[in-house]
Formats: structure tokens, sequence, C-alpha cells
């Protein structure tokens, strides 16, 4: 049975409010049957709908996950995995006390990134576009399925 394996990077990363992205690396080791990739994220923040997340890949690719949802609230706290089968939007309000939670659907899909090795320095970034709210990026992993071995 294919096994899930978090990789976290360091915790609490200050997402600032003057539009620069706040940057989380996360060490992703080699890893041999990778059949999926997800990423999971919790964030503090008064209005995710001032949000924009993506994520780069070690080889420089940018695939966006999140850009300033309509969801009128605080928090997010999600993974973001290309089979969740519904999209940020259609998750707006979460029951967990963050406005988007649970398994949503990237804006861009994340299978692409499997056809490079996985090992290497992926970094998670979080703006905020407009200037009223700071917030936190309080966790960011990225979820490799293997074969099982």
């Amino acid at each position: 049975m294919p096994m899930p394996i978090p990789i976290c990077g360091n915790p609490i990363v200050s997402i600032p409010e003057d539009g620069t992205w706040a940057q989380a690396p996360i060490e992703v080791p080699a890893q041999a049957g990778v059949l999926d990739l997800d990423v999971a994220i919790r964030i503090q923040h008064r209005q995710v709908s001032e949000l924009r997340i993506r994520l780069r890949a070690p080889d420089g690719t940018l695939v966006s996950l999140l850009d300033t949802p309509t969801c009128d609230g605080a928090n997010l706290d999600a993974v973001f995995d290309d089979e969740a089968g519904r999209s940020a939007e259609e998750a707006c309000g979460g029951l967990d006390g963050s406005i988007i939670s649970g398994a949503v659907e990237p804006l861009e899909p994340l299978a692409p990134l499997l056809a490079n090795p996985v090992e290497g320095t992926w970094i998670l970034e979080v703006t905020d576009v407009m200037p009223e709210h700071t917030g936190s990026l309080e966790q960011a992993c990225i979820v490799l399925t293997l074969e099982a071995g």
C-alpha cells in the first residue's frame, strides 16, 4: 500500500504586508518510487483573500497554489492535492477555525513536477497583496506518496 511521507520546512515565517514574497525552504532528500506530491500548509492571517501562494521546485519551476480567493475570513489549514475534487474557492467556510481547510486543488497541477527528481530545495512562497494585515506561515510540508516497499 502506498504511504504518504510529509517533509516539512522550518516553521513560522512572517508574511510581510509590503507585497514581497515570504519564503519557506523545504529540503527533500532523494526518494525512489514517488507516486504523488501534495503540499500541506498552515497560515495564520486575518484575511486569506489577500494571499497568493506558490511552490518553487528545485529546478525553478513555479506552480501557483492559491491566488487571492474570494473567501472572506481568517486562516488556512489545507493540503493542496491534485485529486482533492474541490478548489480552494469551493472550500471557503472551513469548520476547524480556518476559512480554507482540508484537501483542496491547487490552481495549477502539481503532478508535472514529478517529471524531474524531487531531491533538492523546494520553496513555498506566500505574499500579501494588501498592506492592512500581516500574518505568518506556520507550517509548510511537501507530502510525497511512495510506492510500497
